[in-house]
């Protein structure tokens, strides 16, 4: 079974929502302008998704997964000033230093479409990916943003060795606790 493990050190960023125009393509027989409905992709979340391409290629394996794929995305965003505050007394943090979950915004699965978007070399097709979660954190105290990204094939016996069959029991009990990394 082919899987990779790595991380990704940039803050995380959502897909963002295409944004309908209009582009001119020509005239029509009577002068009047012809135009096509576009979309458009926001130029932050296009640059965003190149850099993250860039530094996962170096991860990528030799050949592109052909089989069914698990993804599983870790989402560390930057710790907030508001957590960042520490007593004047005693100079100890005021919030624990430790990681907490992300609450506001981006969606969770804004986020895991643009990682999902970035990596599309990595398999066939998109349809491919069938199992996967994503999480989102906000950093400890100290910890720089970034992403942990764990991608593996799936195959179609599960642990039990009954094929297509697959239950809920089946999957290790890690899964549903904590982080699966």
């Amino acid at each position: 079974m082919k899987s990779v493990h790595f991380t990704i050190p940039m803050a995380p960023k959502p897909q963002s929502r295409g944004r309908v125009g209009a582009m001119r393509i020509g005239t029509n027989a009577d002068g009047s302008a012809r135009y096509r409905g576009m979309i458009f992709e926001d130029k932050k979340s296009k640059e965003h998704k190149a850099t993250l391409r860039s530094l996962a290629m170096q991860h990528k394996p030799a050949e592109q997964f052909t089989g069914p794929v698990e993804v599983r995305i870790l989402a560390v965003f930057p710790r907030p000033a508001a957590l960042c505050q520490f007593s004047k007394r005693d100079g100890k943090p005021l919030q624990p230093p430790g990681r907490r979950w992300h609450t506001s915004r981006p969606d969770k699965d804004n986020v895991e479409k643009a990682v999902l978007d970035a990596l599309k070399d990595w398999w066939i097709d998109d349809s491919q990916v069938c199992v996967g979660c994503t999480f989102k954190q906000v950093a400890a105290l100290g910890e720089d943003p970034h992403y942990e990204i764990y991608i593996c094939d799936v195959s179609a016996t599960n642990h039990n060795g009954n094929a297509h069959n697959i239950q809920l029991s089946d999957f290790p009990s890690y899964w549903f606790m904590g982080f699966p990394f």
